[in-house]
């Protein structure tokens, strides 16, 4: 069988219903380990850089993918990052073909990336790692 076609029938009703497709950015950001990969092209990126602390960051732009995939650790829990979830539904189909199981989408876009890095809210998320 084809992986992609394996990874499409995962993506049913109760994979969708459960939310197992996505991660808000503080469930991420509690997640020990977590990867936030960084979906948007390079002049995005330049425009509005975005790095989370504690968290391993990896840019990859959509269109690297096929070539640079292999740079996302399969082990570990992975949010996968555009400005509108397009790119990282995309990304997330490719990836679970790839037996990415734990990838997600993060949810919400630059404004939910925003609440979660408020100065109170960082600095809870900060002062909890040591």
């Amino acid at each position: 069988m084809d992986a992609l076609d394996d990874a499409l029938r995962k993506m049913n009703f109760d994979y969708f219903g459960k939310g197992l497709h996505k991660v808000s950015p503080a469930a991420l950001f509690d997640k020990p380990q977590a990867v936030f990969v960084d979906l948007r092209a390079d002049e995005e990126r330049e425009a509005l850089p975005i790095e989370i602390p504690r968290l391993r960051n990896i840019q990859i732009p959509l269109h690297h993918l096929p070539q640079r995939w292999k740079e996302i650790p399969r082990n570990l829990p992975v949010g996968l990052f555009c400005s509108g979830d397009t790119r990282s539904a995309i990304a997330l189909v490719y990836l679970v073909a790839r037996g990415y199981d734990a990838a997600r989408i993060v949810i919400g876009g630059y404004e939910a990336l925003v609440e979660e890095l408020k100065p109170g809210k960082l600095h809870k998320y900060l002062s909890t790692g040591d």
